[in-house]
């Protein structure tokens, strides 16, 4: 073992106190950044997706957008019918007329 750790040593540009210094600093991120980090992340990877305020939020989000552009789903489905006239995008071109009211 003091093999290899005269051989890393030796080989490495850093000053040993920069090195510990930086040993140091991950030691502490690991020790207090990392595991609150992880858990905000699962927190909104896991669990908040299936919540009913994600819910709530998507469908909040949706309306936003639809009142900034109100005609975007019709140029969608118009533009999925010029594409492909298959059945169901004209079905789906039917439907979005019908909640328009036209």
């Amino acid at each position: 073992m003091r093999v290899l750790a005269r051989s890393s040593s030796s080989s490495s540009s850093a000053s040993p106190s920069t090195s510990s210094d930086r040993t140091a600093q991950l030691v502490a991120l690991r020790h207090h950044g990392f595991p609150v980090a992880g858990c905000i992340l699962y927190y909104f990877i896991e669990v908040f997706p299936t919540t009913r305020e994600s819910r709530a939020a998507e469908k909040a989000v949706r309306a936003i957008a639809r009142s900034l552009d109100p005609d975007k789903e019709f140029r969608a489905r118009v533009a999925d019918l010029e594409s492909c006239g298959s059945v169901a995008n004209r079905v789906a071109l039917a439907q979005e007329c019908i909640s328009r009211g036209w």
